[in-house]
């Protein structure tokens, strides 16, 4: 999994007195077109794992491997081919609940957002159309890449006898209550999505709203 520095986030562990984030600005401002070291990091696990199911995975005895994306994990700097689709899209809505006389007036979320903070430097429509647009450019550029490591497992010939799962560690609010985060509750950003193929159960079985996190058990 990619650690950026190899020391993770050391803030969002802290219960009380939270400090002021100095780098909330980078949510609204990296939201657009472009490459980030994550997705450089993603292309280069698509990559490594085709290589490695056609290259070094002993085709004739059983095998697992786990891998890891970090998309749609912000910076939402997105693919320019992945960004524009959704951003010039003219159907696309505003986030629900976007207005401030709509945000929920939890403690917890008003403290939490005093920390990060990245709330206040989406100052126009526009802003949150780039955020958005992002998120979900991201999403399809995580879709990409899935579909590359899908697609060399069935170049070897056992896509019908490998069981795959997808599924994430949480969502995201997306500018529900005017968050573009993921760390501040609500259904959006604790539930998360679960798309398993099993050829013993035939084909493809999936949720079709996003679950809580709990045990699975082929």
């Amino acid at each position: 999994m990619h650690v950026v520095e190899g020391k993770g986030d050391l803030i969002s562990p802290l219960c009380e007195d939270l400090p002021r984030r100095s780098g909330s600005y980078k949510m609204a401002d990296y939201a657009g077109p472009g490459e980030s070291s994550y997705t450089v990091y993603d292309r280069a696990i698509a990559a490594r794992v085709q290589t490695w199911r056609h290259e070094e995975a002993n085709t004739n005895q059983p095998w697992a491997l786990s891998v890891s994306f970090v998309a749609p994990h912000f910076p939402l700097t997105t693919p320019p081919e992945r960004f524009y689709p959704y951003y010039l899209d003219p159907a696309r809505p505003m986030s629900k609940l976007y207005e401030r006389a709509d945000w929920m007036a939890d403690p917890y979320l008003q403290e939490y957002g005093a920390s990060f903070a990245c709330d206040e430097h989406f100052d126009s429509p526009d802003k949150i159309r780039r955020a958005i647009a992002g998120y979900f450019g991201l999403c399809s550029f995580l879709d990409e890449n899935v579909g590359k490591i899908m697609q060399v497992v069935q170049e070897s010939g056992h896509a019908g006898d490998t069981r795959v799962m997808y599924t994430s560690d949480h969502g995201d609010n997306r500018g529900v209550w005017g968050q573009i985060h993921h760390v501040r509750g609500g259904g959006g950003c604790a539930l998360h999505p679960r798309r398993r193929r099993d050829p013993a159960r035939r084909g493809v079985r999936h949720r079709g709203n996003p679950y809580r996190c709990l045990p699975d058990h082929p």
